[in-house]
C-alpha cells in the first residue's frame, strides 16, 4: 500500500475502496446483525451501518480525524446510487431480528419468573402437589442423614 496523507473528505473519497464502504456483509455489520450484545440494544439505521463501513475503511486508510470521516459518511450518503435504501432496509431486518430475539428472551425470563411463584391451593394435598413438601427446615432424607448409613454400623 502507497503512503496517502488524507487530510481533506475529497482524499479520503477518491482513496477510499468503494466495495469496502459498500459491502453490506463486512465484519462490522454481521456483529450488529448478531446482535451480540443483546442487553445494550441498539435499534441501528441505515446510516449507522453505513458509518461502520466508513470508520472501518477510514482506519484501514490511517484517518484519525473524525470530522473527515463524518463528512464522507454524509457525502457518500446523499451523492452514492441506491446506498440509502440498501443500507435502510438491512437496518430494518436487523432490527426485527434483535427485536424477536428481545421477545424471544423476555418470554423465556417470564416463564422462569413464573415457575418461581408458589400456586396457591385450597388444601395441604394441592399445596405439597404444586409447591413441593415443606420438611419443616430439615435437610436430611430419611437413612442417609444417618451415620451409620455411611459406615456400615448398624
Amino acid at each position: 500500500m502507497k503512503n496517502i496523507i488524507i487530510i481533506s473528505v475529497n482524499d479520503f473519497l477518491n482513496e477510499a475502496d468503494r466495495n469496502n464502504i459498500r459491502n453490506l456483509d463486512s465484519p462490522e455489520i454481521q456483529d450488529a446483525a448478531r446482535g451480540l450484545k443483546i442487553q445494550n440494544f441498539k435499534f441501528w439505521t441505515g446510516k449507522d451501518l453505513l458509518k461502520l463501513n466508513v470508520d472501518f475503511e477510514g482506519n484501514r486508510l490511517k484517518v484519525c480525524d473524525e470530522v473527515i470521516k463524518n463528512e464522507a459518511l454524509e457525502s457518500i450518503w446523499r451523492t452514492w446510487p441506491n446506498i440509502e435504501h440498501q443500507f435502510s432496509t438491512l437496518a430494518d431486518e436487523i432490527n426485527k431480528n434483535n427485536i424477536n430475539k428481545i421477545k424471544a428472551r423476555d418470554d423465556s425470563l417470564s416463564r422462569i419468573y413464573q415457575l418461581r411463584q408458589q400456586d396457591v391451593s385450597k388444601n395441604s394435598l394441592e399445596d405439597y402437589f404444586f409447591n413441593g413438601v415443606n420438611l419443616d427446615g430439615h435437610t436430611e432424607f430419611g437413612c442417609l442423614s444417618s451415620p451409620s448409613f455411611y459406615t456400615n454400623t448398624p
